[in-house]
């Protein structure tokens, strides 16, 4: 773009409408030229800042993110002459929002020294500036004080207004719900100005339109007490249950009963009631911050432990875990075992530094969550019975694939019980780091990297034990993948997993660790891919429409054919009726005869050998994913976050 054109744009933006064009020319020499892409992001929610970006040509959307909470909110669009970041150029103040390209487009990009000199020469380009700032906090004043104060001692909700926010979240986003008629729901709270909180409270009630009004804590905390009285809703941990903790060893370990353990306590028993999966202790500025993964999802427990407790808690959890109280400089890991009275849960623990002190994050290996059989697991027969067939194979290479926490493990080790169920006669042995489930029927060594027990050291180990069934817990070096394949050929079963996407993907994975060609094919019996989604209530689920935009996405991408009306999604109904519960797997299975053995010998890409696949060796993941949505299992959302459209690339 020439520098006169740059001018002529600058022109167009009324921030500079009043400059002279020799200022203009200065202001465009002072800023660099961007070309971006589609779906470029531009910057990101929390990042430093200290850039004005000026759109020359293409359009751009602002949202709101929640990584951890897995959703984004879009809360605006800006074209050709509008700005953004006029607030990080003056104050240096983290981004609010994220901007992302919605198409390819051109930028000019001021930095704050650039800016700082041209305002100098400038004094007409200083005060223009400072009229949008003062816009932009009139603006927020505006929307500020259309947010409702209420006086809660007047509100008597019904108990069912009350409970379309369940009481773990009420708690955490400090929020009720107090009036509901259709579509509409006020939301009370004591910071309606929490971004992060509305967003999380606008997800969880979809697909009702809340509206947002203020109070004290003060009058929020008598509120919640009236609320128990005349209903008993409880907006509090769940009631105390007994627990006890124990070392790997079996010996019992002892916390005391102090404040810092109190919050522990209460944290674990809350995400242990909720059935989370994970529980994050993460120390922010003046204070610690405690989650859990709840089907998949990160979910807010508390947020106000004092900042005088935060070493101590962290110091309790080093405790459970037998680790190193007074390093705090390196990452440590860590097991124990949490006893809530007759419930038993095995627990993963992870230490990590951060700017602000140890993160610490348990992984709760609840048995009640836990499938024990393929056919629990894996729904569609066809699937069921390929994977079958592949696992209790007498000899070869089964592979489970799929990203971390797609469930990898808890497959293996079903494959595992189908083999037993198949053969009792049969030794089967495992080297896994670490020991997620505890099995009768093999015998399990846990990798202990520290004392020399590698993987290599476990593997040549067992070879010497006489095994039928090897299951290594994950194939991630050039010894474990050497030793994995040269057992599969030499007669045994050998069961692992990869961190590949999809199951083509793994013969690559496989030669990048050094793997030859022919050795792949000899050995390989099949692989198998997998996600893991969140799964319809079907108490809470409601039809699609056959004109539905979801829909219609689905078709272009490939995963249905035709419209339907046989496709449902999730409306949360109430706290015991939400719309989601629980997860399902997607998955895709390939199982190697003699054309994928002849692309892997001749060293086919991924894509080469995918052309080469049928309906007889092969069932995709898009096919798998239909038939979750014609039996209802998933929603068309959850299958649309797996395989999102290509961005169209418009013309230069």
């Amino acid at each position: 773009m020439s520098p006169t054109k740059i001018v002529q744009r600058l022109r167009d933006v009324h921030l500079f409408r009043e400059l002279s064009d020799p200022e203009l020319q200065s202001l465009a020499q002072a800023c660099q030229l961007r070309s971006v892409e589609d779906s470029e992001l531009i910057v990101e929610q929390g990042d430093d800042g200290d850039e004005l970006h000026i759109i020359l040509e293409g359009q751009f959307e602002v949202f709101l993110s929640q990584k951890t909470l897995g959703f984004e909110k879009q809360i605006g669009q800006l074209k050709e002459g509008d700005y953004f970041g006029e607030i990080a150029l003056i104050s240096g103040k983290k981004r609010s929002a994220s901007v992302r390209a919605s198409t390819s487009g051109k930028l000019l990009s001021l930095r704050r020294g650039a800016f700082l000199a041209q305002c100098e020469q400038s004094p007409k380009l200083s005060l223009k500036l400072c009229q949008a700032l003062a816009n932009y906090v009139q603006e927020g004043a505006r929307q500020r004080s259309s947010v409702a104060f209420i006086k809660l001692g007047d509100a008597h909700p019904p108990k069912e207004t009350l409970e379309l926010i369940p009481p773990e979240v009420s708690k955490a986003c400090d929020a009720m719900s107090i009036e509901h008629e259709g579509e509409r729901v006020t939301i009370v709270m004591v910071d309606p100005d929490d971004a992060q909180k509305r967003n999380f409270l606008e997800q969880a009630l979809q697909p009702l339109k809340p509206e947002f009004a203020a109070t004290t804590a003060d009058e929020m905390k008598k509120f919640v007490d009236r609320m128990q009285v005349q209903h008993g809703f409880r907006a509090k941990p769940p009631a105390e249950v007994a627990l006890d903790f124990r070392g790997p060893d079996g010996q019992a370990i002892d916390i005391s009963h102090n404040e810092a353990a109190k919050v522990l306590r209460d944290a674990l028993r809350e995400a242990i009631a909720l059935k989370a999966s994970d529980v994050h202790f993460e120390p922010k500025r003046g204070r610690l911050d405690v989650r859990a993964r709840i089907d998949g999802r990160l979910l807010p427990l508390r947020n106000d432990v004092p900042v005088n407790l935060v070493r101590q808690v962290i110091s309790m959890i080093k405790v459970l875990g037998n680790l190193d109280i007074a390093e705090r400089r390196l990452p440590q890991d860590g097991n124990f075992v949490i006893q809530a009275e007759d419930l038993e849960i095995d627990t993963r623990l992870s230490l990590m530094p951060s700017q602000h002190g140890e993160k610490a994050v348990m992984r709760l290996l609840d048995p009640r969550a836990q499938l024990h059989y393929l056919n629990q697991i894996i729904t569609s027969e066809r699937v069921h019975a390929l994977a079958t067939e592949l696992f209790t194979r007498a000899a070869g290479l089964t592979l489970v694939t799929g990203p971390t926490g797609s469930g990898k493990t808890t497959t293996l080790y079903a494959g595992l019980r189908s083999i037993w169920e198949d053969n009792r006669l049969l030794n089967i042995v495992s080297a896994e780091d670490p020991i997620d489930q505890r099995l009768d029927f093999a015998t399990q060594t846990q990798i202990l990297t520290q004392v020399g027990l590698t993987f290599p050291t476990v593997l040549r180990g067992l070879l010497r034990q006489d095994p039928d069934v090897i299951l290594i817990g994950e194939i991630r070096d050039e010894h474990s993948a050497s030793i994995a394949l040269e057992a599969a050929i030499t007669g045994h079963n050998v069961l692992s997993s990869l961190h590949t996407k999809h199951a083509a993907e793994a013969v690559a994975r496989l030669r990048k660790l050094g793997a030859e060609p022919y050795l792949i094919a000899a050995a390989l019996n099949g692989v198998i891919a997998q996600r893991l989604l969140p799964k319809l209530n079907p108490a809470a689920a409601q039809p699609v429409p056959i004109d539905d935009s979801e829909l219609t996405r689905l078709i272009k991408i490939g995963v249905l054919d035709e419209p339907t009306d046989a496709l449902r999604r999730g409306v949360s109904i109430s706290p015991d009726q939400p719309a989601e519960r629980g997860r399902v797997g997607l998955f895709e299975a390939l199982a190697v005869d003699d054309s994928v053995r002849d692309a892997i010998e001749s060293l086919a890409t991924s894509q080469e050998m995918e052309s080469r696949l049928n309906a007889t060796n092969f069932v995709g993941m898009k096919r798998y994913a239909r038939y979750l949505l014609l039996e209802q299992l998933v929603s068309p959302a959850a299958i649309l976050g797996v395989f999102p459209e290509s961005p169209e690339v418009g013309a230069l």
